[in-house]
């Protein structure tokens, strides 16, 4: 098994844990019609890249789908925490 596929299996198995965010688009997502950008209603979660900036560093964050597809950066206001 290589390490990126290492990697997968281990973030398929703790994707259920992660907390839930709903997508809106709010700030400059409603100005950047960026192809990666999800539809509003999108259940979300944020990831941490390697080697990329924190999240929360200037309002933005990263976020990957349900599947842990990675999507991009967004503003972090256009994201609403949704209970289990």
């Amino acid at each position: 098994m290589t390490y990126q596929q290492e990697q997968a299996a281990k973030l398929k198995v703790s994707l259920p844990r992660l907390p839930r965010y709903r997508f809106e688009r709010n700030g400059y997502d409603r100005f950047h019609g960026y192809d990666y950008t999800p539809a509003d209603g999108t259940i979300v979660h944020k990831t941490q890249p390697h080697s990329a900036p924190k999240n929360g560093t200037f309002g933005q964050c990263y976020i990957m789908d349900t599947d842990g597809q990675f999507i991009g950066l967004v503003d972090e206001s256009s994201l609403t925490r949704v209970p289990r």
